[in-house]
């Protein structure tokens, strides 16, 4: 439904805009996948790389990555246990929709819609490409390129990104009407409460 309001493309409140439009910092959403070992893969890869802070011209202090596991398949499912983590690196328990308002960028490995949800939102989008297969491979939505990194190219990656300063662009919003059309919350309301017939 957020996709569909007014702020769309933007933060909810002044608390995170602030914190969003700021020149001195830079947040990277990492969603993860409905898949075990893609999920660890990119959980790996990422401390493994980030061990030491990246930081950006202009910007204060480390890039921070915030991780959000999938509802469906929370940390436990791929991770017995859990990493001991860099002061750069945390895990949020936002909502998907106030987590992208304070991202400057979405990491994401497939399979999981994330990566759609936060282009339509207007957050740049950048797809991890691991070593292994590509469940998700087929699934890009026309009108809404999303480009990908590898493990030996991430780290260049992220910094491009996050050099580009061109934020919250949405497209087309018959696109995202497309994707995700508005619930007629009061139709299926009433669908639901009919009395089932044998």
């Amino acid at each position: 439904e957020h996709l569909h309001g007014p702020t769309n493309g933007g933060p909810r409140d002044s608390r995170l805009a602030a914190s969003a439009s700021s020149p001195q910092r830079r947040a990277v959403l990492v969603a993860f996948p409905l898949h075990e070992a893609h999920a660890s893969r990119l959980l790996t890869d990422l401390l493994e790389e980030f061990r030491s802070p990246l930081t950006v011209a202009g910007a204060e202090g480390p890039v921070r990555f915030l991780l959000k596991s999938h509802p469906s398949f929370p940390l436990r499912r791929f991770c017995r246990r859990p990493p001991a983590l860099p002061q750069w690196i945390a895990w949020s328990d936002q909502p998907l929709n106030e987590s992208l308002a304070q991202a400057d960028l979405l990491l994401y490995a497939g399979p999981t819609s994330t990566g759609w949800e936060a282009a339509l939102s207007g957050v740049p989008v950048l797809k991890y490409q691991s070593d292994l297969l590509d469940i998700d491979a087929g699934h890009e939505l026309d009108g809404l390129p999303i480009h990908a990194c590898t493990r030996g190219t991430l780290r260049a990656s992220l910094s491009r990104f996050l050099c580009e300063r061109d934020r919250r662009s949405p497209p087309d919003p018959r696109l995202i009407n497309e994707c995700f059309g508005k619930v007629d919350e009061a139709l299926w309301v009433s669908l639901v409460r009919q009395p089932c017939r044998s």
